[in-house]
């Protein structure tokens, strides 16, 4: 099904698509990162206060908590989808599989890893514009 020229271009572009993707998700890992770190430190505070002991107490239904989570989870799904597409490129380059077995997977992680590539910059967008901003533009 799919030729030489196919797979070669693969498994060029599917670390591409990998990059990308890793420094939007980033930047959302980064934000819910620092609101899970706010929330600690604000749970410290009023244990603190109020019991007059250290740590906090997990929050795992927490906003923040639940982003980071989500956020983790699709990380994996994109690591996962990479793998596949990228390994099973190489082995059809390596031995000549170039047959629907092979084809397909890589084809289905290419649009796949694409769609997600194009969609995550939109929900972030989407998703900053909605919220309110935290911190005060600087001047």
């Amino acid at each position: 099904m799919g030729s030489e020229a196919f797979y070669t271009t693969a498994a060029q572009v599917l670390p591409t698509i990998l990059i990308a993707m890793v420094v939007e998700v980033g930047f959302f890992l980064r934000t819910s990162g620092r609101a899970v770190f706010e929330l600690r430190r604000h749970l410290e505070e009023e244990n603190r206060r109020n019991f007059e002991l250290g740590g906090y107490e997990p929050q795992p239904n927490h906003p923040a908590e639940l982003a980071r989570m989500r956020w983790g989870c699709t990380m994996q799904f994109i690591f996962w989808m990479f793998v596949i597409g990228e390994v099973v490129a190489i082995l059809a380059l390596g031995f000549r599989w170039f047959n629907a077995w092979t084809f397909w997977p890589v084809l289905t992680c290419m649009v796949i890893l694409t769609c997600l590539a194009a969609y995550i910059p939109l929900y972030r967008y989407m998703s900053e514009a909605l919220s309110p901003s935290e911190e005060p533009p600087s001047s």
